[in-house]
């Protein structure tokens, strides 16, 4: 038996929301009409989508987030996305922990716990999501549970070794493709009676604003913390890429985490992350190098030359730098002619 019943929208327990009108991201696609101010409680993926949305849609958007903005994803590609939204009118509020929620349809307020206090006429929640699990009765066929959702091993087996569990209903990396990636795992055990271990190292995920955000494998700090100084990381702008500046889209840059010649974390945010880190992810799927990278010929003019171009500011020091080259290149040109 495989469990695999997903997840829905977390509504936390914030004093007056049960008395005020709200929308969720499976909800707020029904309304006819355009909401004049949109509150957004969340400021993740799902928060930041749906409040660019409403603001070319001509609504004021206010987002009020508890901590920081896609708070899981590396700051300085963060900054790049923040930029735009500020250009586009939309207000962030951070640090705002909402304490209490009041009023009625059109005329809501949300208090934040430092006291400042956030007015408009429709509210989103968008705090994240929840495993669906309350209806299971899981109890009865000892499958235990966590904090997340259904406790599994690496196999995505629960503790009933005859049931498992995929998708956000395990608790894990909450994107339709690591469901579909968990259920190969699982046809594999059942039909071919071959070893499955899950892995999350080479899942990549995107944040589907304007410009994107996509990541795969460890961020910046996430590496500085587990490599410390055996980590290089190397940039690329998108202001240098033709393609780029041909359609006016040079906001933005690819930054790669690398280890003794290996790929183990990249960040891209800009015009199409979403497409571009595809062959990021296929790099730490299969536990390629830089040189692979580089060894590409990528089409002219494409925003994919931008993967190679940061391939070739990885290897560009060490042609460059090289003692060893610079006097191998001075004797050449003491016997050229």
């Amino acid at each position: 038996m495989v469990i695999a019943t997903g997840s829905s929208p977390l509504v936390p327990p914030i004093p007056g929301l049960d008395r005020v009108p709200f929308d969720t991201n499976e909800t707020i696609f029904g309304l006819r009409e355009r909401p004049r101010h949109l509150l957004v409680i969340g400021g993740g993926p799902i928060g930041m989508e749906m409040a660019q949305a409403h603001r070319r849609l001509g609504c004021e958007v206010t987002v009020i987030e508890g901590a920081k903005i896609l708070g899981q994803d590396d700051p300085e590609m963060v900054a790049v996305l923040r930029a735009q939204f500020e250009a586009e009118g939309i207000v962030i509020e951070e640090g705002a922990m909402a304490s209490e929620i009041r009023g009625t349809a059109g005329e809501i307020e949300i208090e934040a716990k430092d006291g400042r206090v956030f007015r408009g006429t429709h509210l989103l929640m968008a705090a994240g999501r929840r495993a669906n699990t309350d209806r299971l009765n899981l109890d009865a066929a000892g499958i235990e549970t966590t904090r997340r959702g259904i406790k599994v091993d690496g196999a995505m087996r629960t503790t009933n070794k005859r049931v498992y569990a995929i998708g956000d209903v395990a608790g894990g990396l909450q994107f339709t493709h690591v469901a579909g990636y968990q259920a190969g795992l699982i046809i594999r055990q059942a039909l071919l009676g071959l070893p499955a271990k899950n892995r999350t190292d080479h899942i990549p995920w995107a944040t589907y604003t304007d410009p994107e955000l996509a990541q795969v494998g460890l961020t910046e700090a996430q590496a500085r913390e587990e490599h410390g100084g055996n980590l290089e990381v190397v940039r690329f702008p998108y202001a240098h890429n033709d393609r780029a500046i041909a359609e006016r889209k040079t906001a933005g840059l690819i930054k790669v985490m690398v280890v003794r010649g290996r790929p183990i974390g990249v960040s891209i945010a800009g015009a199409q992350a979403g497409e571009l880190i595809n062959l990021w992810a296929f790099v730490l799927a299969n536990r390629l190098k830089m040189k692979h990278v580089a060894n590409m010929v990528a089409p002219y003019p494409t925003l994919g030359e931008i993967n190679k171009r940061a391939a070739g500011a990885y290897f560009s020091p060490r042609l460059f730098d090289s003692a060893m080259v610079k006097r191998v290149v001075g004797l050449v040109q003491r016997w050229l002619p």
